[in-house]
């Protein structure tokens, strides 16, 4: 999550504030270091708000800016930019998953993943397009595309995920679904998913270094 944090990226903030609830049964206490100096307002801005305290110089002391869960819902909900231009772009349906997966895992190795990593991401999109077809009724959309670091994969459908912990849990204790996500959580080195009225996306990034 540190590359994430450092980008500004919108999904770390929505894990952040997601941690407090993740921990709320749990006695416990968590202290996430920050190095202000290397990190942008907008990183530290977004620290206030999913951080119920705050402790610098010595001093600790109540984020007035804390929202809860609300700041996890509110990023959430908001559309990802738009895929760059000539992402590669596929429809699928029930039966398009076998391809789906060669295609994948073939584009995977050309933009430079190993053979284990490439196997890594086409196991998370299949989880990702597996939960577009059992939830939803339209085709899903499959784009890939590489970035300055990172050949990304991303999984967009009609359907709407309600749970906030979806993906989350681990997968003994998540009976009422998400096991395909918390897949692809652990396998990928960054995910960022967005669902709203609109539809769902989940962005799947696997580092090419």
């Amino acid at each position: 999550m540190g590359r994430a944090l450092a980008s500004g990226d919108r999904g770390a903030t929505r894990h952040e504030a997601l941690v407090n609830a993740a921990f709320a049964d749990v006695p416990t206490t968590i202290l996430c270091p920050y190095t202000t100096a290397g990190l942008d307002a907008a990183v530290l801005a977004d620290a206030e708000t999913t951080h119920p305290q705050l402790l610098g110089n010595g001093r600790t002391g109540v984020s007035p800016r804390y929202a809860g869960a609300a700041a996890a819902l509110a990023i959430a909900a908001r559309r990802l930019p738009s895929a760059p231009r000539g992402a590669e772009e596929v429809s699928f349906g029930a039966g398009g998953l076998p391809g789906l997966r060669r295609l994948v895992r073939e584009r995977a190795v050309s933009a430079g993943l190993s053979g284990e990593r490439a196997e890594d991401l086409t196991i998370a999109v299949n989880e990702a397009a597996s939960n577009t077809v059992s939830h939803t009724r339209a085709p899903g959309t499959l784009r890939m595309w590489q970035d300055a670091t990172a050949f990304v994969c991303e999984i967009c459908d009609t359907g709407q995920i309600l749970d906030p912990m979806a993906g989350r849990r681990p997968a003994a204790a998540a009976g009422n679904g998400g096991h395909g996500l918390h897949v692809v959580n652990q396998v990928c080195d960054l995910v960022e998913l967005r669902t709203g009225p609109w539809g769902t996306a989940v962005r799947m990034h696997m580092d090419r270094a």
